[in-house]
């Protein structure tokens, strides 16, 4: 009698293996996934059947819930657009800020190259002229030996008078 209520035990809740509990969670997610397919395909058919055989106002409810749902999305899109081009005025400010702060800066470097150059003009310019002053200076006073020589030899030796 005591076998037999162990095979009645064994018999009424099984051994639980790796099988067997895997296909016991299996089929509880198998069975709410089909649950929940019925459910979203009751409700399109729903949706369809109130479309094609339900009432006036039935209908008209459902075209006001569509055009709400449908203003709802417009006025998201617009709002996005709108952030996108406020997102792209501000960047093309910081980069027209940044384009003028460039363009000063090239301003101000060309400025002092012109005015760096003009300096070193300038100082060529009064080292030409004394040099060219110094040559006249000794030229003249070249000439001035010559001509001393001259007055003392008429021969001309240097050949620089003709």
């Amino acid at each position: 009698m005591a076998e037999d209520i162990e095979l009645w035990k064994r018999l009424r809740d099984p051994e639980m293996t790796s099988l067997t509990e895997s296909a016991v969670s299996n089929d509880i997610i198998e069975q709410a996934r089909l649950r929940k397919a019925r459910e979203a395909h009751k409700r399109r058919h729903k949706d369809y059947a109130t479309e094609f055989y339900g009432s006036i106002t039935e209908k008209e409810t459902k075209r006001k819930r569509i055009r709400e749902v449908l203003k709802c999305q417009m006025k998201r899109q617009d709002d996005s657009w709108r952030q996108q081009l406020r997102n792209c005025v501000a960047e093309s400010e910081a980069a027209v800020k940044e384009d003028k702060k460039h363009m000063e800066t090239d301003l101000q470097q060309s400025q002092q190259r012109f005015k760096h150059l003009t300096q070193f003009r300038d100082g060529n310019k009064t080292i030409l002229e004394l040099k060219a002053e110094q040559r006249r200076v000794a030229r003249l006073k070249e000439h001035a030996a010559e001509r001393e020589l001259l007055r003392h030899s008429p021969i001309n030796w240097n050949k620089t008078m003709s």
